[in-house]
């Protein structure tokens, strides 16, 4: 989680890229999966856009096998703290 000022922003895009190396997957790869354009999830990802949208993170999800949302959730714990 990066903070900037008082807003704190979940780098959920690093934190599917790191899944994918772990996974020994490609941008590629899931672009294929998803059927969309590597260069724009390539994009979405490095730039952590704060807007990923549910579908968008439900899929990913599915396709590697990973619970994103619990990233997310572990997150906003932290923040409780």
């Amino acid at each position: 989680m990066q903070e900037n000022g008082t807003e704190k922003k979940i780098e959920i895009g690093n934190y599917i890229l790191q899944k994918l190396k772990e996974k020994g997957r490609s941008v590629a790869w899931l672009a294929r999966q998803l059927k969309c354009d590597k260069s724009n999830l390539n994009k979405t990802l490095k730039t952590n856009s704060k807007y990923i949208s549910y579908d968008f993170i439900f899929r990913v999800s599915q396709v590697i096998g990973e619970d994103i949302f619990m990233y997310g959730s572990q997150e906003l714990e932290k923040t409780k703290k």
